[in-house]
């Protein structure tokens, strides 16, 4: 590893040895934590993904294929990234010593090895060396796979598939879609396995924005303190006419409010669609960073060509198809 770049190299390596370089002072060490955390590591998350989308979408040629298998590709690919990452941090820290054009002291001597370890420019370089290993490694982890496509098609059946055959687990977008409509108080959004918090009900905001005229005076003039939903929101109050007996926000009222017209169907589009991403983004995350009993992650989203840039956080697309016939049939019986 490293051929185009040994020379180089090994100046830098043999300078990190040998240097009586004192160690870092405390601001010197909070300058560098700070540009670990905000610099060097979202650098080397955006490394990490980039090579695992890379190794697992670039299409070869056939006859290029038939002569470098996969694993000979990733391990190209490996190599190269490698290689440009060391240089990069090795260039990080090369300001820090005195390179010497003679390098034989790296077999001529063995008085480096006193020194090894113990400056503070090698302690810097292996600091960062850590932080880039641990960025890459959590840039690569992320390769969530997507489920989707049309309506009566046989996406629940594949996603049973996946989950109870191929050990993935299943996050379904609907039903994000679906709790995030909640109120904060539901019992749905406190159990330890929910996908929406309380904090990503947008109940309110719901009934804040399809609030008309008479239903924020009414609002303003409720005195009720034993109202479930309270009068300190302008628009919000036991009667809104979105609400059902449960005080839940009905889907169908508020489906036949949003398609009378494209704006108001953008405005509750402006209002879910971002939560429903961070949701997607936070329960893929928590389950491939801090463990389930399953170790692939796979999201169910019917509608993902049309959300726009959501499909571009997945590594991969499965699109469950099957004939107009086989559709049409299915969704009679329903």
């Amino acid at each position: 590893m490293f051929f185009w770049t040994r020379p180089w190299t090994t100046q830098v390596l043999v300078a990190l040895a040998s240097s009586d370089k004192p160690m870092p002072t405390i601001p010197e060490w909070i300058f560098e934590v700070w540009m670990d955390s905000f610099l060097l590591l979202p650098l080397a998350i955006v490394v990490g993904q980039v090579h695992i989308r890379l190794s697992a979408s670039i299409k070869l040629p056939k006859a290029v294929r038939a002569s470098l298998p996969p694993a000979i590709w990733t391990l190209l690919l490996q190599c190269l990234f490698s290689d440009v990452f060391f240089r990069l941090l090795l260039w990080s820290v090369a300001g820090l010593v005195d390179l010497q054009e003679d390098n034989s002291i790296l077999v001529a001597t063995d008085g480096w090895k006193d020194h090894w370890g113990w400056n503070g420019p090698f302690i810097l370089f292996t600091v960062r060396l850590v932080v880039a290993i641990l960025g890459v490694a959590v840039g690569e982890t992320f390769f969530p796979l997507v489920l989707t496509g049309g309506i009566a098609c046989g996406k629940s059946t594949v996603s049973k598939l996946l989950a109870e055959k191929a050990q993935f687990h299943m996050i379904d977008a609907d039903k994000i879609g679906h709790q995030i409509l909640l109120p904060p108080w539901h019992e749905q959004l406190n159990q330890p396995d929910a996908l929406v918090t309380p904090n990503d009900s947008v109940y309110v905001r719901i009934l804040e924005t399809f609030a008309n005229d008479a239903d924020q005076a009414a609002a303003a003039a409720t005195e009720n303190n034993d109202s479930k939903l309270g009068t300190a929101v302008a628009g919000i109050h036991d009667k809104h006419p979105l609400l059902d007996d449960d005080k839940n926000i009905d889907r169908t009222k508020l489906g036949a409010r949003i398609f009378a017209t494209p704006a108001e169907r953008q405005k509750l589009n402006a209002i879910t669609h971002p939560k429903i991403f961070y949701c997607l983004l936070k329960n893929m995350a928590k389950s491939l960073y801090f463990g389930n009993d399953k170790p692939f992650v796979c999201a169910e989203v019917p509608l993902l060509f049309e959300s726009g840039a959501l499909r571009y956080i997945f590594g991969m697309v499965l699109v469950v198809a099957c004939t107009e016939t086989q559709q049409f049939n299915r969704l009679h019986k329903r």
